[in-house]
């Protein structure tokens, strides 16, 4: 009985402790840099999406996240990035027809 109770004890301790300070892959490995280009500089997310327009959103009742609409450098099709505290995703855009949105 008093084996069971100190492995239920130490179970719980570390449960605890674990869930405090968690860094999330996406917050840890968001890279923003400008890349200049000839004559005009050109924002990019993880060195390989070009970023098209950015919506941060600051409502103190949600978790802070910012929407990113951006388009792969190789392929130049677009996508919608989520990217915050708790929340991540990325999906492509798609037109009306079910067709995959691409830069022009």
């Amino acid at each position: 009985m008093k084996r069971h109770f100190i492995v239920l004890l130490l179970a719980l301790t570390l449960c605890m402790t674990g869930c405090g300070n968690v860094t999330y892959a996406a917050d840890s490995t968001q890279e923003v840099a400008a890349d200049s280009t000839q004559d005009d500089t050109v924002e990019t997310l993880y060195g390989q999406f070009i970023i098209v327009d950015k919506v941060a959103d600051s409502d103190p009742w949600s978790d802070f996240h910012t929407t990113y609409v951006v388009y792969d450098k190789d392929t130049k099709v677009m996508y919608y990035i989520l990217n915050g505290y708790r929340r991540c995703g990325i999906t492509p855009i798609y037109r009306a027809d079910g067709t995959i949105k691409m830069y022009e």
